[in-house]
């Protein structure tokens, strides 16, 4: 009796391996991947924003920011940290 019982603590065990193993393979466990943020600069005409790869950091990004409280070391210049040119700046 033990030996069957310990037989269907195995396979009720593997059973639900092979359903959490299913589960995975449908994403439903997959962690969310991170934003990648960078530093965008408005044109002077106000049409699109331009990506500023030599501001690799929200710190650099932040202290050229003239528009939106930043420190304004670009003495005019707006500047935000986002997901895209589209998307919309993270507050400093």
């Amino acid at each position: 009796m033990k030996r069957q019982a310990r037989l269907t603590q195995f396979a009720v065990a593997m059973a639900l391996f092979a359903g959490l193993s299913g589960c995975a393979s449908l994403g439903w466990f997959t962690p969310e991947p991170e934003e990648t943020l960078a530093c965008y600069w408005m044109t002077p005409d106000g049409a699109s924003w331009e990506a500023m790869p030599e501001l690799a950091t929200k710190a650099a990004c932040f202290q050229m920011d003239s528009c939106n409280g930043g420190e304004g070391v670009s003495r005019g210049g707006c500047y935000k940290w986002a997901a895209g040119s589209d998307a919309p700046g993270k507050s400093w």
